[in-house]
């Protein structure tokens, strides 16, 4: 193919040779004959070296493909890119990257002349903005000739997919500890020496312990040990995503529903290091996604690759199916974590939640204040108008959460700032307390 300049090039020869023969110049004339011949020739020769450019011309392999990413965090791509054609040709070489990843070092574009049996390799780092699944690929090669007057394109198989899921800081995880709050001495453990089935350590036998935890084997006249376990207290979680347009409000990237899937991705994140069972139900006027219960690194996995696939679609969320969908699905009680915008009618919610409290199941609220989603407007006309629909939006929401609160539902807002130190305050004192407030 003739590029942009080829075809500057050509056109001001054919443009020189009109001139020539309407001045019968002859100086002209041969200006026009060379720089159309001269172009011509190249054009010809670039298209006879490149015949049949093709993708089999390259052997391509990815370095350590990252397919997991977490949002906000660095992710880094490298390829390999061996050229096994016939003979070499000046080449730009680039990764095809999602506009969402920021490249922070490196670049996925590289320009050289690429001799036969040569390598090159594309080595950069890149910053995912949103949560979803991308692709990064295919790679292309564009092959010019050196005076950049054609080309040839070829798109190599290498397309990777990649999962940028929801920030699980799991250092930070561990930095928490395993202490929360207590009523009395301010922490309390959420494992306990006492008779459960994982061991802990031994010790020697002290007044009031098992005799049927005494280690005979480590034991002696004089000393009797005995083992110690760890006593589990386990509890089960259902974190509830409503998935109805509502919860798409906010800037891009940081929509009520982001900041309900981050905060999510957390809990199930230091969960894993507990005991407790976690469950996931993502509902709009049906379910969307559902995952039972579970607990371990393995299930937390499964629930943050499920929070990687949902959004917010057209549609309004039913509160009242979602608590008859859980109402039939779990089999013991739980402390239900729903992050809603209540924008939904709930003339039927008294009934609905009085059913769903009677199999022993408690619900929690977490409700976007959509206005304090958006950075603050600019401009006296932009103020009056944002001024007006955040009073509608707040009358609305002011009635939505007397309705939930008269049941007795604890509720908790939030904001830009996001809602993962809100959950995790609730999620301590619902181990420590039973209750939250």
């Amino acid at each position: 193919m003739i590029t942009q300049r080829g075809w500057a090039v050509i056109a001001a020869g054919l443009a020189t040779f009109a001139v020539a023969l309407f001045t019968l110049n002859l100086l002209i004339f041969l200006i026009a004959i060379i720089v159309v011949a001269v172009a011509a020739t190249e054009i010809v020769t670039f298209s006879l070296t490149t015949w049949k450019f093709q993708p089999s011309w390259f052997v391509p392999s990815r370095i350590d493909p990252r397919e997991r990413i977490g949002s906000g965090g660095i992710g880094i791509f490298a390829i390999t890119l061996t050229h096994v054609g016939p003979r070499g040709f000046w080449a730009e070489v680039y990764d095809t990257v999602p506009a969402s990843f920021d490249v922070v070092d490196g670049a996925p574009r590289l320009q050289s002349w690429w001799a036969r049996g040569a390598s090159m390799t594309l080595a950069y780092a890149v910053r995912p903005t949103f949560r979803g699944v991308y692709a990064v690929g295919p790679t292309i090669v564009v092959a010019h000739d050196p005076m950049g007057l054609a080309f040839r394109v070829t798109v190599l198989p290498t397309r990777l997919t990649v999962t940028v899921a929801p920030p699980f800081p799991t250092t930070r995880v561990t930095q928490l500890g395993h202490r929360m709050p207590n009523r009395i001495s301010g922490s309390t453990l959420l494992r306990r020496r006492g008779f459960g089935t994982e061991f802990r350590s031994l010790r020697p036998y002290g007044p009031g312990d098992d005799v049927r935890s005494i280690a005979w084997k480590r034991s002696t006249p004089e000393q009797l040990i005995v083992r110690e376990s760890e006593q589990e207290s386990r509890e089960e979680f259902v974190v509830v995503l409503d998935a109805g347009a509502a919860m798409g409000s906010g800037p891009a990237g940081a929509t009520a529903f982001d900041h309900a899937t981050d905060a999510a991705g957390l809990l199930s994140s230091y969960v894993a290091h507990r005991e407790d069972r976690l469950g996931l139900l993502v509902y709009s006027d049906q379910k969307v996604e559902w995952i039972p219960p579970g607990r371990g690194a393995r299930h937390a996995l499964t629930v943050a690759h499920s929070l990687t696939r949902v959004h917010p679609a057209p549609g309004t969320f039913d509160i009242g199916g979602a608590l008859r969908f859980l109402a039939t699905r779990l089999r013991g009680r739980a402390q239900v974590l729903a992050f809603t915008a209540l924008n939904t009618p709930l003339t039927n919610f008294p009934r609905d939640h009085a059913e769903f409290a009677t199999h022993g199941h408690r619900l929690h609220l977490f409700v976007p204040r959509i206005p304090g989603l958006y950075p603050a407007p600019t401009g006296s006309l932009s103020t009056a108008a944002v001024d007006l629909a955040t009073r509608i939006e707040e009358a609305r929401a002011t009635v939505a959460l007397t309705t939930v609160r008269r049941r007795g539902v604890p509720t908790f807002l939030y904001d830009q700032s996001g809602a993962t130190a809100r959950l995790l305050t609730v999620y301590s004192r619902l181990r420590a307390w039973g209750v939250a407030w």
